[in-house]
């Protein structure tokens, strides 16, 4: 796993913290002002938060629709909610992970960059060598800060829902259930408590499934696009890290991870649809990079030299 930055670990710390501290926050089950349902109104919450207001609300009001409205059920309420979140912020993650694809595809020319100033550390070499870095990267259009910002971004989504789930009204009333069991206890509770207990256990596990093929289909889509430029052989010690980014990802994986079987069962599901979402733009951004022409041996900036 790529190591993070003391910035990145910064970040990594503050966000953990919020996530803690907002699933301490749990609503009053007896305070009826804490849940929200299809009639709560915008200006109460914006009274009580602007955070929920802006996002918690919103969030609440589709789950709610989708299971009060249609009578869908709970996994179809937070699946829509969860597929309307990623599709706004759809264009900004696919931007980003598009970043992250072409960067570790121009990895060999970094390497080959790292290779001419190996031994030098004086200041001058040192600058030169982040010059070049630098422009390469700007010749293939790939921005850090963009490709940092994607990675961030799923972390206030995952407070937002986490207040969701606590206080949508409609994942509380019996009558939504799923085979007869409560998806607002926590998976092993719901295991130990029944009924049905298996169906929390096959829950986690395609949580799980889902999450590990979100996060190692890029890693996978790169290696395929670097066989397929017939460079991966020469390059696969620099190819088998991570790209920029990977490693604040993979923290945020195991994460969600240990926040799910520690948070009400429907933060699984939401786990669930949400990789399923960065299964799509994995394979939607890679058929970006394949359209960009960006190759392993030459860039789009030195191939007009």
């Amino acid at each position: 796993m790529q190591k993070l930055s003391k910035t990145q670990k910064r970040i990594l710390f503050i966000v953990l913290g919020l996530v803690i501290l907002t699933g301490c926050a749990m609503p009053d089950k007896d305070n009826a002002s804490h849940f929200y349902d299809l009639s709560t109104s915008f200006a109460q919450v914006w009274e009580i938060s602007k955070f929920q207001a802006i996002f918690v609300l919103p969030i609440t009001y589709v789950i709610n629709f989708v299971i009060e409205k249609l009578n869908w059920g709970i996994i179809a309420g937070i699946g829509i909610a969860t597929l309307l979140v990623n599709l706004v912020t759809l264009p900004l993650m696919l931007y980003s992970q598009t970043n992250s694809a072409k960067m570790q595809l121009l990895q060999p020319q970094v390497n080959k960059i790292n290779k001419k100033y190996e031994g030098r550390e004086d200041q001058q070499s040192n600058m030169q060598k982040a010059q070049e870095t630098q422009q390469l990267y700007k010749d293939n259009n790939i921005k850090m800060s963009m490709t940092l910002l994607g990675s961030l971004i799923p972390f206030p989504l995952l407070i937002a829902m986490l207040q969701a789930v606590y206080r949508a009204n409609s994942l509380f009333d019996d009558a939504n259930r799923v085979m007869g069991s409560s998806l607002n206890v926590k998976p092993f509770d719901g295991f130990k408590t029944g009924p049905n207990g298996w169906l929390y256990i096959v829950i986690i596990l395609v949580m799980i499934g889902t999450q590990f093929i979100a996060m190692k289909l890029p890693q996978y889509l790169a290696k395929k696009r670097l066989e397929k430029d017939r460079s991966y052989k020469k390059y696969d010690e620099v190819q088998s890290q991570p790209a920029a980014g990977a490693g604040m990802m993979n923290m945020m994986v195991f994460m969600m991870i240990f926040i799910a079987i520690s948070t009400p069962t429907t933060m699984s599901i939401y786990y669930t649809f949400s990789s399923i979402m960065m299964i799509l733009r994995s394979i939607i951004g890679d058929q970006m990079v394949a359209k960009s022409g960006i190759s392993s041996q030459s860039s789009r900036g030195s191939a007009k030299k």
